[in-house]
């Protein structure tokens, strides 16, 4: 096989994302590139010089399990098929913490930096909610363990259970938390352009990261219980680490 396929997991239903093909020849071989039945590229019509990092845009319009194919047509008719499968979630179950009108209010650059195949910083908001999350758990919160019998057993082992793990919709208001998300997320996004410690993204990145911890520490998380919130007694103090 002369040709790989790298696409992301899981995107919301509407959202673009890159589409990869990683080949051995620099695509000097291929004639077209169809994706799910549609022709995303043509030789003869754009040329190899004008596939950026062999990158193709894409995105489905309904949820659930899809399953991603792409058919290369090399000049010599031959044929080579790739496909992956993609999560495709609604906007309701891709819960999110923060959107990127908010985090355009901050830093109305941003839109600059977007990587090939991608319109908006949906993903890395994915990956920010997915580490506050995973945050919350390390400070010990976790869904209510209904057990009213001394001999039940069904709850023992919650800390490890996925089935007690707090997600987005368990938490009382967004916006207590949606300062830290955004600066967590304009972390994220600069971290991954630095190159060296004295380019601007790197301090870019260092002064978001500082803004995400103070804005961490002064959140007040509420966790959803039936018709109230239930709140913290006492704060722990948690580092956010910061990852290079």
């Amino acid at each position: 096989m002369n040709y790989g396929l790298i696409a992301p997991h899981e995107a919301r239903e509407n959202e673009a994302f890159p589409v990869v093909v990683t080949s051995c020849n620099n695509f000097k071989d291929v004639q077209s590139v169809d994706i799910n039945g549609t022709q995303v590229y043509l030789a003869d019509d754009y040329g190899c010089e004008t596939i950026k990092h062999d990158c193709f845009c894409w995105e489905f319009g309904t949820s659930g399990e899809q399953t991603l194919t792409v058919t290369i047509t090399n000049k010599d008719t031959s044929q080579e098929v790739l496909s992956t499968t993609v999560t495709v979630m609604t906007d309701e179950e891709d819960r999110l913490l923060t959107n990127n009108q908010e985090l355009l209010s901050i830093d109305s650059s941003i839109l600059s930096h977007l990587p090939c195949g991608r319109l908006d910083w949906l993903y890395k908001i994915r990956h920010a909610t997915k580490d506050i999350l995973l945050d919350l758990q390390e400070q010990r919160w976790f869904r209510s363990c209904e057990c009213n019998k001394k001999s039940c057993n069904t709850c023992c082992d919650y800390i490890n259970n996925e089935d007690f793990q707090v997600v987005a919709s368990d938490l009382y208001d967004l916006n207590d938390i949606r300062i830290w998300a955004n600066y967590y997320t304009l972390y994220l996004i600069y971290n991954d352009l630095w190159d060296s410690v004295d380019d601007v993204n790197y301090r870019k990145s260092l002064d978001y990261y500082n803004m995400a911890l103070k804005a961490r520490d002064r959140s007040i998380v509420r966790i959803n219980n039936q018709e109230q919130a239930l709140m913290p007694k006492n704060k722990r103090s948690i580092t956010l680490r910061r990852g290079l």
